[in-house]
């Protein structure tokens, strides 16, 4: 090098070290301790009722604690990349942890992008930052992002690197630990502990400028290897309501103890007033072993509970002890916030995608407004434990802007918006009510992608196989299943034996709940029986469903589905099923679009009219598009009972189907509707048994022992589904059929039937008609041998429109986003964990509309006069919904009826009172 030139570097550096001291004078020690997967309930001071942490609620106490704080991403990797660089995880690649290709391929709808597992080279971390302008830097713990002099701490800014590579666990907590950039210390020590006395030991070490330590835990993250005396401690203690794991607890116990030991050593040091300590988490807990009640999700998902997390700064004679900011903030921020903290003004060399926090920690300024954005092109595994099928979570991107939030899934275009002022666990998805804040929030998500080049993956997987495939079917298995849906027609919830009934025998009902699984939350899709099986054929409940009630044409009940209506035959032939119908349609009459043929379904036979299936013995039935005359019914005889013809066609539909060829039968028979008709050798089995008094006719045919004609019906329709089960088995298809029976509504109160009698909604108020739980709660039991574990009860609540995505996943396709239903396949299968839920359900029936909310169940009913009454009720306490809570929880109230306006588009041939907005 020339003199000169050499001279002139000189120069150059004794300016850059000159600039450092000066940025330095003053400049304060930061103190960042970050805990692996803590949940956001995962601390005293954030309400666990069982973990003790009183040294981190006491560092909480003493300075600003961040109500609305997020991770990066809701896993390790890419969450720490963005906190060191300031950047969002697109810009420098690091998504997952990992390779992207963990976990079973066939699993996977689409092709992900390459996954970086290291900082780009180009990356100023901010580590660097402070260590140009005079900090020594000390990084104790997980890193995550590469080894080695390069790719690890000791290539990214730091000074000092105790324990920290690419490693995202310990091989084990206690020495010797197995971790190449940490010499074991004596048998047995634990690796919380160590870390900590070499974060101190570097502390004590630089009394005269100042430091910045990163304290980065590897705890609390698996495996969970608690200390001996600790676990003792928690195992003694009694669990709480919330949080109930001791060795999980002891794991925390320790950290806590940990972060004590460095509080305490920073005051010993008489530098405390000069020292800023953040605390936070890189990320949801973990769902094996913590919850983050009420957040929805764990570590891996973008819900709140996998991105939320505790975040806490103290900053003597800066930041008010037990203040907090409410304000919406993410661990981008620290990168620009603790540059801030240190004096040193950032360059424009690089993209910064946080803000800087301390005008709003010092009280000087507010926030701007702003929107977070999360992305993640990639599949994160489940452990099994979970209990949720393969994935915690697939592609997908969210956005957050003021309260609300919209999480977008790649693989399907589903898309989810939640108002988190109100309903922090997102269990109301509001794109259906609220479609324009979801458009202009994805709009918002989608240029942001682009702004920042974020890859979207899109190819789909050649080596895909359809989730019922891969998680239900067995080897034997080479097509989807063949589905039967077996509908009755006001059959109340306590009208089988496997619901309580003891009065009328239900053997083959009850044997299909044997051999499978029996809902107990299970909701017809209105109270009557149009408006129901419009919901079940379209996948659309009643505030978005064409037809609501059981009037609006020519003909009572023949408001005929338009034509543009995609119904589950037409998606289920799409993909590769043969479809009957065999039953009452009530959906269209003859010549209208409503005809089931034209609504998908290959085969037809049964009432077109609900007007004439209110006789068993009815003059003709239609077959197909053909008008059959029965003439054994002729002048009023009754020769030909219509059930059992009905029975006879869906057995020929099954006799009928080649061993190779998916079908979907759909049997919606209109058992137990009255008139009281059924043959006299079912009669015979109940005749005599009860006083009975003659039911003499009106509206409905008379009966001269109407208990007895009740039961009878009901026992022949099932002496029926045991035909059709019976003929599946003899086929061999009982293994490759999934049989579903259930009701359209509650009990009838009409036509000589004794809903009181025979206790028919097993206490639950209201009937048919009603929107309490007797009108619209419903038996629904299910068997598929081999998949569905037998003799199961699941409390999922769930509802006819969830059957159309339901059954297209069962034949293997991509479960429609488009409707209000969701696939309800991982409750059948016995997966309540990995379950969506519902965030809302909603009806309405003429002048009457009901929302149930989680727990809550909101009726509103308006008379003739225009005078609405409101009730609440907690189903969880009140199942029978006896206690009307309107006026002890109004900010409830609130939220239903404002639910109940969102989600009901209004109709031209189905007013409501409630149009008006009320």
């Amino acid at each position: 090098m020339p003199p000169a030139l050499r001279h002139g570097v000189l120069l150059l550096v004794v300016l850059v070290l000159c600039g450092a001291a000066r940025l330095s004078a003053g400049a304060p020690n930061i103190v960042l301790v970050i805990v692996d997967d803590l949940g956001w309930r995962d601390l005293g001071c954030q309400g666990s009722d069982y973990y003790e942490t009183p040294n981190i609620d006491r560092l909480a106490a003493s300075g600003m604690a961040f109500t609305q704080a997020y991770a990066n991403a809701a896993n390790c990797a890419p969450s720490r990349a963005a906190l060191h660089s300031g950047q969002y995880p697109p810009r420098t690649g690091v998504y997952t942890v990992g390779s992207p290709d963990r976990g079973k391929t066939t699993e996977r709808r689409l092709l992900t992008p390459r996954n970086e597992t290291v900082l780009p080279a180009d990356v100023v971390t901010i580590a660097e930052r402070l260590r140009r302008a005079g900090y020594a830097t000390g990084h104790f713990g997980k890193w995550h992002l590469g080894a080695g002099p390069t790719d690890g701490p000791l290539g990214q800014g730091f000074d000092v690197n105790v324990g920290g590579n690419a490693a995202g666990h310990p091989k084990s907590y206690r020495s010797p630990y197995g971790n190449a950039d940490l010499p074991d210390g004596p048998d047995g020590e634990f690796l919380t502990t160590r870390l900590t006395d070499d974060a101190i030991r570097f502390m004590r070490e630089r009394r005269a400028g100042p430091y910045f330590a990163c304290m980065s835990y590897y705890a609390v993250h698996a495996p969970i290897q608690p200390e001996a005396e600790r676990l003792a401690h928690f195992r003694a203690k009694t669990r709480g309501t919330m949080h109930t794991h001791p060795g999980y607890a002891a794991m925390i116990g320790t950290v806590d103890a940990a972060v004590g030991r460095l509080l305490d050593a920073i005051d010993a040091s008489g530098r405390r007033d000069d020292t800023i300590v953040i605390f936070m988490s890189d990320h949801g807990g973990l769902g094996t072993v913590t919850t983050m009640d009420p957040l929805r999700g764990s570590k891996g998902m973008f819900y709140e509970g996998g991105l939320r997390i505790p975040l806490f700064v103290r900053w003597p004679g800066q930041v008010d002890a037990g203040s907090r900011c409410d304000d919406p903030v993410i661990g981008l921020d620290l990168y620009p916030t603790i540059a801030a903290m240190a004096g040193i003004v950032l360059p424009d060399d690089q993209p910064r995608d946080g803000i800087d926090l301390t005008p709003r920690l010092r009280k000087t300024g507010a926030l701007p407004e702003r929107s977070l954005c999360w992305h993640f092109p990639a599949y994160l595994e489940a452990p099994r434990a979970m209990g949720i099928g393969s994935w915690r979570t697939t592609p997908c991107g969210a956005i957050r802007r003021g309260d609300l939030k919209l999480i977008e899934f790649f693989e399907d275009g589903r898309r989810e918006l939640y108002d988190l002022a109100t309903d922090i666990g997102e269990t109301t998805n509001l794109v259906s009510s609220r479609p324009d804040d979801a458009a202009r929030l994805h709009a918002e998500l989608v240029a942001w992608r682009r702004a920042i080049e974020a890859p979207v993956p899109t190819t789909p997987n050649p080596r895909f196989v359809a989730p019922v495939l891969a998680a239900a079917t067995a080897a034997t298995t080479t097509r989807p299943p063949n589905i039967v849906y077996i509908l009755a027609d006001d059959l109340g919830y306590g009208e089988v034996g496997c619901y309580g009934q003891t009065k009328i025998g239900t053997p083959n009902i009850d044997a299909i709940a044997a051999a499978g699984v029996r809902f107990t939350q299970h909701y017809a899709g209105n109270a009557v029986c149009a408006p129901s099986r419009c919901c079940l054929m379209t996948g659309l409940h009643p505030g978005h469903a064409h037809v609501r009630d059981n009037n609006g044409a020519p003909v009572v009940g023949q408001e005929p589905l338009p034509d543009a209506v995609v119904t589950v035959a037409e998606r289920l032939k799409a993909l590769g099923y043969t479809t009957g119908c065999m039953g009452k349609w009530g959906l269209g009459g003859p010549d209208t679009s409503g005809l089931p043929n034209l609504q998908g379904f290959d085969h037809w036979f049964g009432y077109l009219d609900q007007w004439n299936a209110h006789s068993h013995y009815p003059a003709y039935l239609w077959r197909n598009r053909e008008k059959i005359m029965l003439d054994g019914n002729r002048d009023g005889a009754r020769g030909q009972y219509s059930q059992d013809l009905i029975t006879a066609e869906a057995l020929d539909f099954i006799r009928e189907r080649r061993d190779d060829e998916p079908f979907f039968l759909y049997v919606p028979y209109c058992i137990p509707h009255v008139s009281l008709h059924v043959p006299e050798d079912s009669l015979a089995e109940y005749k005599g048994r009860w006083e009975e008094t003659p039911y003499p006719g009106a509206h409905y045919a008379g009966h001269e022992t109407p208990r007895a004609a009740y039961a009878a019906m009901v026992s022949h329709m099932d002496r029926d589904i045991g035909r059709i089960t019976a003929l599946l088995a003899a086929r061999g298809l009982d293994d490759d059929t999934i049989v579903i029976f259930t009701s359209d509504n509650g009990p009838t109160y009409a036509g000589g039937a004794d809903s009181t009698f025979f206790e028919s909604t097993a206490g639950l108020r209201g009937l048919k008609g009603s929107l309490f739980e007797g009108g619209i709660r419903v038996p629904f039991v299910a068997q598929w041998p081999g998949r569905i574990p037998p003799g199961t009860t699941s409390d999922h609540v769930s509802a006819f429109w969830d059957m159309t995505p339901t059954f297209v996943e069962l034949a293997g396709g991509a479960a429609p986003t488009e409707l209000d239903g969701i696939s309800m396949l991982p409750a059948l299968l016995g997966q309540d964990e990995r379950q969506r839920r519902h965030g809302a359900l909603y009806w309405e029936l003429g002048r009457a509309q009901a929302v149930r909310a989680g727990p809550w169940k909101l009726v509103r009913q308006t008379n003739q006069a225009g005078d609405t009454t409101a009730m609440l009720f907690n189903l969880d306490d009140d199942r029978n919904e006896e206690r009307n809570l309107a006026d002890a929880r109004p900010e409830i109230l609130d939220l239903m009826l404002r639910l109940a306006r969102e989600m009901r588009r209004p109709s031209d041939i189905f007013p409501s009172p409630y149009d008006d907005g009320r």
